[in-house]
């Protein structure tokens, strides 16, 4: 059906098929049928630039997130006035 009607026509795709909707179909068919999904292991230059990102993006905020929440609870800890806090930062 996805042949004749195309990816943006699911209403028509839908009238096919008396159990599902037409967003169900739409989901099936990105999810499971469509013939551009790429099924299988991850290759080893997939893998590799998920390491790259890892490391360049998602290690280092997470980092930093962890030390400017240490650096707010010093600083609630100990009652450092905003101002102070403003100059430490700069």
């Amino acid at each position: 059906m996805v042949e004749i009607w195309g990816t943006n026509n699911w209403q028509c795709v839908a009238e096919f098929f008396s159990d599902r909707s037409d967003i169900q179909c739409q989901h099936r068919w990105e999810k499971f049928l469509s013939p551009e999904l790429v099924k299988g292991s991850w290759t080893k230059e997939a893998s590799g630039l998920n390491i790259v990102f890892i490391a360049f993006y998602a290690l280092p905020t997470s980092l930093l997130c962890m030390l400017l929440l240490m650096l707010f609870q010093v600083c609630y800890f100990f009652s450092v006035r905003e101002e102070d806090m403003a100059n430490f930062l700069c």
